[in-house]
């Protein structure tokens, strides 16, 4: 029997072989220290000081220092090698790098000069394994009521916002959630900008932000068209939060996202300041429908625990209605009150004219949603107070124009200039501020009802009696002729 002939495997191709050098290079640069820290399963953080001092965070222990110091010339190498990797620029006109780690895919994030002292990275490793619920009932992270409250709300397809500071664990939690949502059989689109998440779902689809290439609002857009039965987001930052409220709150509900917030009710405000950054106004019903569950995660490590975990009533004068989760059943809405978030968000007083300017600005440096319709951007802002004053102006000057070229008197002139010989001294005075108080009230108070109704009546006659008593002067009305 001949033997069979064996192929020789193809040569690895010079790129190839360019990348396996680098991450040597690498790993050679990063030293024994670092290379033990990445393999210890303990171990979620490294961290490297302008100062040379490498620090460790540690599940078990927390943020600690590792007792030895990395060159700086060695610090600024692996920072360089991890850039080359991912094909970017790092040099002091560009000192900031954001990329992970070639073959495990570990978060780094690295600063040179003169942005810093001397190099600094932070390298985040990835999740080795998903921590059931169970875990965190068993690891007193959370109660056995609230787990059970966790997979009713997957099941029920509650939209869930998981709030915290840094490194609380928000993304451990959202792939315990991933694990309850794999069990469902549903299509889950997971959208992030640095893989962390595990979805473990049969039907799941993948994407990701590519720097100068897809953003996280173009893919939360793109979702609509993929089918999607439940959309996912590893951390909401930007103004992508108006889109996700979008598809959450039109027929996509079961999602997960993650977000900076200290407290349940500070998500929900965190959620309006980016909103702010491509709209005028939040549109704040819309996020109370959409937002089903907040979770607030605190404490690091070891002392890692929710919080709170509350559920979105709705949205009413007051502002946000936000219910105990555990306290309100699912059929249920009576609100009951969180203390924790009343005492850390008070309401909020009344507007000054910084926050007016705050307003002015976001508007001013708006994007608008919609490209195609960008242009109409000025006559759809005539909807606010302002410019329904500034649309009567301009109809006052019309009309006074057309008069003026046709000879003829003005309808009003008559009582008009009555009422202007009676009002002297502080009468006009009064006006003057009537005009000034509704103007501010419309355009930024936070008013409703029958009582903007009325702001708006007085408003309005106060903007067309001045802006009579200015087009009379102007054209020097006389003898009930324009002359």
């Amino acid at each position: 029997m001949s033997a069979v002939p064996q192929i020789p495997p193809e040569p690895r191709s010079s790129a190839a072989a360019s990348q396996d050098r680098r991450i040597q290079m690498l790993r050679t640069a990063m030293g024994p220290l670092i290379a033990a820290a990445l393999e210890d399963p303990d171990v979620v953080e490294i961290m490297l000081n302008p100062d040379r001092t490498l620090w460790v965070d540690r599940l078990s222990s927390g943020r600690s220092p590792l007792g030895v110091e990395l060159p700086e010339a060695d610090g600024e190498r692996i920072i360089r090698l991890v850039a080359a990797h991912v094909g970017a620029e790092v040099h002091r006109g560009q000192p900031l790098l954001t990329a992970e780690l070639p073959e495990t895919g570990e978060r780094f994030e690295g600063i040179l000069p003169p942005a810093a002292p001397g190099p600094a990275f932070a390298l985040r490793k990835r999740a080795v394994s998903i921590i059931g619920l169970d875990r965190y009932v068993a690891d007193g992270i959370l109660t056995a009521g609230q787990a059970e409250f966790l997979r009713r709300a997957v099941r029920e397809r509650q939209n869930i916002l998981i709030a915290g500071g840094t490194s609380t664990g928000k993304i451990t939690l959202a792939n315990a959630l991933l694990a309850e949502i794999a069990a469902t059989g549903d299509r889950v689109l997971v959208l992030e900008d640095t893989i962390e998440l595990q979805c473990a779902a049969r039907d799941h689809v993948p994407l990701r932000t590519r720097a100068g290439v897809v953003t996280m609002t173009e893919l939360v857009r793109a979702t609509m068209r993929l089918r999607p039965d439940r959309v996912i987001v590893g951390e909401v930052r930007g103004g992508e939060a108006l889109d996700l409220i979008k598809v959450w709150g039109t027929g996509h509900p079961g999602g997960i996202a993650t977000i900076h917030a200290g407290s349940a009710l500070g998500a929900l405000l965190r959620l309006e300041q980016l909103i702010l950054e491509v709209a005028v106004n939040p549109p704040r019903a819309l996020i109370a429908e959409a937002v089903n569950v907040v979770i607030h995660i605190a404490g690091r490590g070891r002392k890692r625990h929710v919080e709170t975990i509350a559920r979105v009533v709705g949205f009413d004068d007051t502002g946000y209605r936000l219910a105990d989760a555990l306290e309100t059943p699912f059929p249920e809405l009576t609100p009951v009150p969180l203390a924790a978030d009343a005492a850390a968000h008070p309401r909020p007083p009344q507007p000054t004219w910084r926050t007016a300017m705050t307003h002015v600005d976001s508007f001013r440096f708006s994007v608008n949603p919609l490209p195609r319709l960008s242009g109409l951007a000025p006559l759809c802002s005539l909807t606010r107070p302002a410019g329904q004053g500034l649309l009567l102006a301009a109809l006052l000057l019309l009309l006074a124009g057309t008069a003026q070229a046709a000879g003829s008197s003005m309808p009003w002139e008559e009582p008009l200039q009555s009422i202007l010989e009676s009002i002297q001294g502080p009468v006009a005075r009064i006006v003057a501020v009537i005009i000034i108080a509704t103007g501010l009230a419309l355009a930024f108070g936070d008013t409703s009802g029958g009582f903007r109704k009325l702001i708006q009546i007085v408003f309005g006659l106060s903007i067309a009696f001045a802006a009579s008593s200015f087009f009379l002067s102007f054209f020097s009305f006389s003898g009930g002729a324009v002359v």
